[in-house]
């Protein structure tokens, strides 16, 4: 997959997508492909702010995870900070109100420059968020929502060297039918003000993509990568 990516370069990009989209694991290895860091907004408001609740589908204040980040991003104590650009943001911004925060208040090289949007159906979403496992005993991550529904053939995801037996497997606690319903809602109506804003800017701003074959796609979505990078680089 590497060998289909061209250099991020210094764009900084966030990758979108409703709960249940897998933008988590696509995240990772773009990152990996692309050779840039990713940085996950919820990971940063665990550690920037005492008692943030994750779990209960409520979005936190905007201002607060705007200022979370860029403090984050322009923390002279982190190690890692040198190295945290061009870097892809997962979780931010979720709102329009979080755009405008980001364009007023943070430097232009650290602002987001490009979106991701992977396009993926609220049924297909819940389906797979209700069949996510934690194993208690080997601390592996499955998901037994076997997803077939036309276009969309997103398997099982099995252990296939664990000999745990599913009845050590629990969900996570924010994967509950009214916790799901809830976060699925409040995607969708934050998230459109925000790739209208980045498709108004052009279409080298944004990027939409569906996953129909979930890992199997990859292929196809570096090819869509690759040829949307080339296009910027003509663009910019």
């Amino acid at each position: 997959m590497a060998a289909v990516f061209k250099n991020l370069g210094t764009a900084n990009l966030c990758l979108v997508g409703p709960p249940g989209s897998g933008k988590g694991s696509y995240g990772r290895l773009l990152a990996k492909s692309l050779g840039c860091k990713l940085i996950t907004a919820s990971d940063v408001l665990r550690q920037k702010i005492e008692h943030a609740d994750m779990a209960s589908g409520d979005l936190v204040d905007d201002r607060v995870v705007s200022d979370a980040l860029l403090e984050f991003l322009t923390d002279g104590s982190n190690k890692d900070q040198k190295n945290h650009f061009p870097y892809i943001l997962d979780g931010f911004p979720r709102t329009l109100k979080q755009v405008r925060l980001m364009e007023d208040t943070w430097p232009l090289h650290l602002q987001v420059h490009a979106a991701i949007s992977l396009e993926v159906p609220k049924n297909v979403c819940r389906s797979k968020l209700e069949g996510r496992r934690l194993c208690m005993k080997c601390g592996g991550n499955y998901n037994i929502s076997d997803v077939n529904h036309g276009k969309w053939v997103l398997p099982q995801s099995l252990p296939e060297n664990c000999d745990c037996n599913q009845k050590e497997w629990v969900s996570r606690e924010d994967d509950h039918p009214d916790v799901i319903d809830k976060r699925l809602e409040l995607h969708y109506q934050t998230t459109i003000p925000v790739l209208d804003h980045y498709d108004k800017k052009g279409s080298a701003s944004l990027l939409r993509f569906a996953p129909y074959k979930g890992y199997d796609d990859m292929p196809r979505f570096g090819q869509s990568i690759k040829g949307w990078l080339e296009k910027n680089e003509t663009e910019h």
